[in-house]
C-alpha cells in the first residue's frame, strides 16, 4: 500500500513502521480518546506511538488490526 493511499482513505489508516492498520471499528474505543487516532489518520504515527509507551498489551492489540504494509519505495 502506499502513503498515498492511506492518506486518502476514507477509513482511519494510520502508519505505524511501515506497517498500515485500520483502526476504524477501534477508534472510539482507544483509552487516549477517539481524536488521539482521528489526529493521525493517513498519517505515520510511529514516533507518537513510541513516545506513549504502549504496553505489549496494546502492542498486540495493534497487530489485530494490521491491513497492509507500505511499499518498499514508500517506506521511511
Amino acid at each position: 500500500m502506499t502513503r498515498a493511499a492511506v492518506a486518502s482513505s476514507e477509513r482511519v489508516l494510520i502508519i505505524i513502521a511501515n506497517k498500515v492498520y485500520d483502526v476504524t471499528d477501534y477508534a472510539e474505543d482507544h483509552p487516549g480518546g477517539e481524536d488521539v487516532m482521528l489526529e493521525h489518520q493517513g498519517a505515520d504515527a510511529t514516533t507518537e506511538f513510541q513516545d506513549v509507551g504502549h504496553s505489549r498489551a496494546a502492542q498486540q492489540e495493534l497487530a489485530r488490526y494490521l491491513v497492509a504494509k507500505l511499499e518498499a519505495g514508500d517506506c521511511a
